[in-house]
């Protein structure tokens, strides 16, 4: 089976319960997006055909991905505007909350950032004749798992403050600030600044450092931007 016709096996057992739940599909993304007109933020949940070795066997097996990420319109504008890469045309590269369903699953608060697992990764088996009872199997293991961790993690981050407030606990962490990506930091900065947090210069500094550590010159260059359009 091609990559359309697996996502498309495995719409025709998920769509209509994610639709209850609010999402809708966009084919561009190749992702369930739910919309909060009232806080401008868009939880999406996301499916990805990847091919990976199989470390017993040896054998390539094919697995779909899931990712669970979380956007909001002005930010990832912001985020956009003051980034140093061209290629971006889409508000939708730049995730507040980005690819936490294997950190959601072990850690509810994602504050305590200390292992990842691969909660994520559904592997596809498709013996011949057998594609339709592989996808009953996969979706119905998605669809717990939606259940189960990603729309109770949706719950938890349902304002920009609850957002920021989670990101800013991540970073405080004694380990995260070495785990967390780089957008996750840009984007704690852009809500600092809207918020005028207390210690939003001391934070900031940090950051810088820690960008500084890892010789990320793109991610100085994009903080820079950042604070250039708040000053």
């Amino acid at each position: 089976m091609n990559k359309k016709e697996i996502i498309k096996l495995l719409r025709s057992k998920v769509d209509k319960e994610l639709k209850a739940l609010g999402f809708a599909y966009r084919s561009k993304e190749e992702s369930y997006v739910k919309q909060d007109k009232e806080t401008q933020l868009f939880f999406e949940i996301s499916l990805l055909l990847l091919d990976y070795a199989d470390y017993e066997s040896g054998a390539i097996g094919k697995y779909v991905e899931l990712y669970v990420n979380v956007y909001h319109k002005e930010v990832s504008e912001i985020l956009l505007e003051t980034s140093t890469r061209s290629f971006l045309g889409s508000m939708f590269y730049f995730k507040i909350v980005g690819n936490l369903l294997a950190d959601i699953t072990l850690n509810p608060n994602i504050a305590d950032y200390t292992k990842r697992n691969n909660f994520n990764y559904f592997k596809l088996n498709f013996p011949p004749g057998k594609e339709s009872d592989v996808s009953d199997d996969i979706s119905s293991k998605m669809l717990s798992v939606v259940h189960q961790h990603i729309i109770p993690f949706f719950n938890t981050v349902n304002t920009l403050e609850k957002i920021r407030n989670m990101l800013d606990q991540s970073y405080e962490a004694t380990l995260s600030v070495h785990n967390v990506n780089n957008e996750r930091l840009l984007a704690l900065v852009v809500l600092l600044l809207q918020c005028k947090d207390d210690a939003m210069l001391e934070k900031i500094q940090r950051i810088r450092a820690h960008f500084l550590s890892i010789d990320h010159s793109t991610a100085l260059r994009e903080l820079d931007n950042i604070l250039s359009k708040y000053h």
